[in-house]
């Protein structure tokens, strides 16, 4: 019996060292820029989860006037307060835009 605990004990080390390697080498390099974006506007479509939401928090960061091209004003509201606050830039705006309406198109240009 104690056999198989030190058996399964060993197994899930391995399993967490396994998981440990696999997070550092699929995270890939992080962007160190710091090039200041003051002045700058920036548009980004679907900011308001996943890469596009973490571009618009970096973009901010470094003072880039941001705005949000969503197509759900409630999520896109939401990712707008969650940039504000991680940045600290209070020049995130939210505009709505459906790519798959021309009629949303013509009305966001």
């Amino acid at each position: 019996m104690e056999a198989l605990a030190v058996l399964a004990g060993g197994a899930a080390l391995l399993l967490g060292l396994c998981a440990l390697l696999y997070s550092y080498s699929a995270a890939g390099p992080r962007c160190r820029n710091a090039v200041s974006l003051r002045g700058k506007t920036v548009l980004i479509t679907g900011g308001n989860s996943g890469v596009g939401k973490a571009t618009a928090v970096d973009l901010a960061r470094r003072g880039a006037r941001v705005i949000l091209a969503c197509r759900d004003k409630a999520r896109g509201d939401s990712a707008v307060c969650d940039i504000r606050r991680e940045s600290g830039n209070s020049e995130v705006i939210l505009m709505i835009l459906d790519l798959a309406n021309l009629n949303s198109v013509r009305a966001f240009a």
